[in-house]
């Protein structure tokens, strides 16, 4: 369920934990299939710094921004944190792999803003970021099914 301060979209994957994180954690990979987060760079642990570049608006240069790791759970979930203006907008992204009885992965693409500027700038993207999260699943979806089918 999303919050005030939070974006969160969601889809069925049909395949197993392992095999989206497979996608999901193979962040070299990402520039082959995300036509959202089309780069992330750096040391993809705990506490590790990212360079993670996200393309907002279609025909816009991507922007380039460094993140931290906060969670790392193979086949559960990851999540990074983007600090601006000296903390005065933060950012909590996290992908997270739900498995579904009787079978397949809820994948939960969630974005929650804190900081003093954190509610101005969530109203100001929501609908924005919504459409480029939702297209972000759906890729994620179709690469992680046509890998499932070739086997590789």
């Amino acid at each position: 369920m999303e919050t005030v301060n939070e974006i969160r979209r969601e889809i069925h994957i049909e395949a197993s934990p392992e095999e989206v994180w497979a996608v999901v954690g193979d962040t070299e990979g990402y520039r082959t299939w995300n036509p959202f987060i089309t780069a992330v760079q750096g040391n993809l642990r705990k506490g590790g710094s990212l360079s993670v570049t996200a393309r907002f608006v279609r025909g816009v240069p991507a922007l380039k921004f460094q993140a931290e790791v906060v969670r790392l759970e193979p086949e559960r979930e990851l999540s990074w944190r983007v600090s601006f203006a000296g903390g005065m907008l933060c950012a909590l992204h996290s992908f997270t792999l739900c498995e579904q009885p009787p079978g397949g992965v809820l994948f939960i693409h969630c974005e929650q803003f804190t900081g003093i500027f954190g509610s101005l700038a969530l109203h100001v993207v929501r609908r924005w970021f919504c459409g480029r999260y939702d297209g972000m699943n759906k890729a994620l979806q179709a690469c992680v099914i046509a890998r499932k089918r070739t086997g590789s």
